[in-house]
């Protein structure tokens, strides 16, 4: 029975890599065909975020919330192939969360299962027999952990593509997002006319006081 667990086939880890490779270069080429497309096309309009605080968006925002996160919404809202990027990321992440715990489940059960056993081996109580038994739970586990050796592998892979596509992700958002502000700055400057005025009615009341 060992044997035949000890001989099953394990997977091409070959193919696994060259698969998460590909899935990191697509998206990471999406976002930099993203990222390279015309400015003009995201900066016609500042979003209302920016320019009403009476907006229901910008009145709940607080220091702790995300502006960057609600100009960008504002720019998925208002143009197509941007939110098809978007979905297809998240319906990515969706897909991993899926793959990753499916396989948790497939190692908890093994190691519940081998949890028990040295638990309910320790009560045995003729010494030979424990050590016999103990050292079949342990040769078992062996041969299992050789078994999953390449899916622990692409696992790790995985999460670590995961990682990458959420941080390259963060860094798009942040270069579609900093023209909008920009041209916010520039178009929507405070006048400084009337701070200078201000100020100089200031001075003159602190004249007066003195």
């Amino acid at each position: 029975m060992f044997n035949n667990f000890q001989k099953q086939p394990l997977p091409n880890m070959k193919h696994f890599f060259i698969y998460i490779s590909f899935l990191f270069l697509f998206y990471s080429c999406g976002l930099k065909s993203n990222r390279l497309s015309s400015d003009s096309d995201t900066t016609k309009e500042i979003p209302k975020v920016l320019l009403d605080e009476k907006y229901e968006s910008f009145s709940r925002l607080k220091s702790s919330e995300d502006l960057m996160e609600e100009i960008y919404e504002d720019l998925l809202n208002n143009d197509e192939k941007l939110k098809k990027l978007d979905e297809s990321i998240k319906e990515n992440f969706r897909k991993m969360f899926t793959v990753v715990k499916d396989f948790e489940e497939y190692q908890r059960k093994s190691s519940q299962y081998y949890s028990s056993a040295l638990s309910n081996a320790n009560r045995i109580s003729d010494s030979l027999e424990k050590a016999k038994v103990t050292l079949d739970i342990k040769n078992s586990q062996l041969r299992y952990e050789s078994l999953i050796h390449n899916l622990s592998k692409t696992d790790s892979l995985i999460r670590e593509t995961s990682g990458k596509i959420r941080e390259s992700y963060i860094a798009f958002k942040i270069q579609k997002t900093l023209p909008i502000i920009e041209k916010f700055q520039k178009e929507k400057i405070v006048n400084g006319k009337n701070m200078d005025d201000f100020l100089q009615e200031q001075k003159k009341l602190l004249e007066e006081i003195k």
